[in-house]
């Protein structure tokens, strides 16, 4: 009876509070996991289920930081809704239109508001005063999106190290520098454990990216570089490729779609590849001896494990920074002219890894000098977060006593 009550009761206020849109295919699940009370914490997240990536590398840095204070995931799909509810133990609201979000906002007390990407809804979010929002992001790259004028809508940017602060400061034509928090990367502070591959032979990653939401963002060797690179890795017999697509591969290009969908059929014949299409990539570098990597995030996570590692030039895109990608003095670069040599330029690497200095100089830039076996960085997140709630509680108090002596 009492649960009959509760549920009874959640339902109603669920109605008065948020009305989401397709309220009638929640379920008792998705009613019971709405809680709204002593939540100081919201992470907002608007992308579709193919880039839940970007949210689901935060999870476990998420029930650290809920472990003291309470954290609620609001999000605008109904899709990452569900994906949500099936995998995690968080509270999540389901604010489909900007009058739920508001209507979430306005009878809570969010205190820090979180964003993982730059997505257009962010800036419905972004009209709450109440709270401070912060740019936590999904990876640290030398794509453009990871310098964006986009920062400066935010109250704070959480970013990995100085390479991330230089980026900011040598791109940006007016920026804040103080609004910049080096945190580390506590995403390799929770690496999930995996089998090794059941072979003899060198295990070599290709992990390309995808094209991009527009031209000067399409960094993905695939369309170009890539039928070649895992041709003659498949037909090198000292060789075994494991492919991992990036999720949102081909998803506004139909040649790169096919391509990969033309890729990931040939492997799958293979004896000695594998297809990867979901999971934790850092949980893959244990286990392969090289990799190749456009450019992206995944390359800088690499850089922890000390490998060699090999990039594929299409750095000329980014026709809009000032500053070089640093990036590239850590690792070989491929491209069309010399695509011939690639086995040559593996085998070389795996012999003698003849960047290893220069890519220590670079791994200290862009992930800095925390422990990460001690977890520092998961530590500088939470107490981040924990000194911006107390800003926020005193900047809220100090604009209440200006409007007393107002009146």
């Amino acid at each position: 009876m009492l649960n009959t009550i509760k549920k009874y009761f959640v339902t109603n206020f669920l109605q008065r509070k948020i009305r989401p849109s397709h309220q009638s295919v929640m379920d008792d699940k998705s009613i019971e996991n709405f809680k709204l009370s002593g939540y100081e914490v919201a992470l907002h997240f608007n992308a579709p289920i193919s880039s839940i990536y970007q949210l689901e590398q935060w999870i476990p840095i998420l029930k650290e930081l809920d472990k003291d204070i309470k954290v609620v995931l609001i999000v605008r799909r109904k899709s990452t809704f569900d994906w949500l509810i099936n995998n995690t133990d968080f509270s999540i609201i389901f604010a489909h239109t900007q009058k739920d979000l508001m209507h979430t906002f306005e009878e809570n007390n969010f205190k820090c508001i979180l964003y993982v990407n730059h997505g257009v809804q962010n800036f419905q979010s972004l009209a709450y005063r109440n709270a401070l929002h912060v740019h936590i992001n999904h990876g640290e790259s030398e794509k453009t999106s990871t310098f964006s004028n986009q920062v400066n809508a935010y109250n704070y940017i959480f970013i990995v190290a100085k390479g991330a602060y230089d980026k900011y400061r040598f791109n940006l034509l007016e920026k804040d520098m103080k609004k910049f928090i080096e945190i580390g990367r506590p995403q390799l502070e929770h690496i999930p454990k995996i089998e090794p591959f059941l072979t003899k032979r060198k295990v070599i990653l290709y992990a390309p990216t995808w094209e991009g939401t527009h031209d000067s963002m399409n960094y993905s060797s695939l369309d170009t570089l890539g039928f070649s690179i895992v041709k003659q890795i498949l037909e090198d017999d000292r060789y075994y490729l494991v492919y991992k697509p990036h999720p949102n591969m081909g998803i506004n290009d139909k040649e790169i779609k096919k391509i990969n969908q033309k890729i990931i059929k040939k492997l799958n014949k293979h004896p000695h590849a594998t297809v990867i299409k979901t999971g934790d990539i850092n949980a893959l570098y244990t286990h392969i001896d090289l990799a190749i990597f456009d450019n992206s995030a995944v390359a800088i996570d690499y850089l922890y494990v000390d490998k060699p590692m090999i990039l594929t030039d299409m750095f000329y895109k980014a026709v809009d920074r000032q500053s070089q990608p640093v990036i590239k003095a850590s690792s070989i670069m491929v491209s069309l002219d010399n695509l011939e040599h690639l086995l040559e330029i593996i085998q070389r690497e795996l012999e003698s890894d003849t960047l290893k200095l220069k890519r220590d100089k670079v791994k200290e830039y862009v992930l800095g000098t925390n422990n990460y076996q001690k977890k520092e960085s998961t530590f500088k997140f939470i107490t981040s977060i924990k000194d911006i709630i107390k800003k926020r509680d005193r900047l809220l108090d100090e604009l209440r006593r200006y409007e007393h002596k107002v009146l």
